[in-house]
């Protein structure tokens, strides 16, 4: 599903499915940003609307299409949202994904961190079979992010800062993994020559190199830690060495 060509404007959109027709009708101050959290949303499974998200995890993001229906002033999204939903009925499950009859949404709806905290227990403890769990991976395996959506995710993630608390949380959810003795899968060769390729040739900026520099600084490194990196570049040379023997 391609979003480059949607615009960063106030308007009514539409997700439609090209199988079946049937659609899924919303208003946004900003399309281009708002579907973009559509995607998010279908692909972690955490979608609000429960048809869309069987649909999308069913058909694949290649089977729906977005298209923008009009564009309007702020102020009119929801009269001409509620117009084409009348239109549309696509609050009716048979002809579409919507789950209410009455256009609405959350502008200048801020929640309380009680409200955000509730809401994460509840999408943690969600079941996830292992057929869900397939189909999610199959969406993304291959997936390429559009150059529009990454200038988003990059503008939207500049300058932000994570707080105490989330820091606190994500260190114990690492160690809590340690703990339970899991290890990250072996990246293939080909993911490892693409990350090469990447960093080939890159320079850090002096500003980069002092900040890491700072951050090391009076940092004690586990012995486990140190035992794995030893053997990794032990292994690096092992490799090294063969190949060089191998040319000669």
């Amino acid at each position: 599903m391609d979003l480059a060509h949607l615009p960063p404007a106030s308007g009514i959109y539409q997700v439609c499915h090209a199988g079946s027709g049937k659609v899924y009708i919303g208003s946004s101050r900003n399309m281009r940003a708002r579907l973009f959290k559509h995607v998010t949303d279908l692909n972690q499974g955490l979608h609000h609307s429960l048809l869309l998200q069987r649909a999308w995890v069913k058909h694949g993001p290649s089977a729906f299409a977005v298209t923008v229906i009009e564009l309007c002033d702020v102020d009119q999204m929801l009269v001409r949202e509620q117009a084409h939903l009348d239109l549309h009925k696509s609050w009716d499950p048979s002809v579409g994904y919507n789950v209410s009859p009455t256009a609405a949404n959350c502008l200048g709806v801020k929640h309380t961190e009680a409200t955000k905290q509730k809401l994460s227990v509840q999408r943690r403890g969600r079941p996830k079979s292992e057929e869900w769990k397939r189909k999610i991976s199959a969406i993304h395996k291959g997936r390429i992010i559009p150059e529009a959506q990454r200038e988003a995710i990059r503008a939207k993630l500049t300058g932000r800062k994570l707080s105490p608390e989330r820091i606190a949380n994500a260190v114990a959810g690492k160690l809590a993994l340690i703990a339970s003795g899991w290890k990250r899968p072996p990246l293939s060769p080909e993911v490892q020559a693409r990350q090469a390729a990447k960093l080939r040739g890159r320079k850090m900026s002096d500003e980069t190199r002092t900040r890491m520099s700072a951050a090391r600084k009076g940092k004690a490194v586990p012995e486990e830690q140190r035992v794995a990196i030893a053997a990794r570049m032990r292994e690096i040379w092992r490799q090294r060495r063969a190949a060089k023997e191998v040319g000669t």
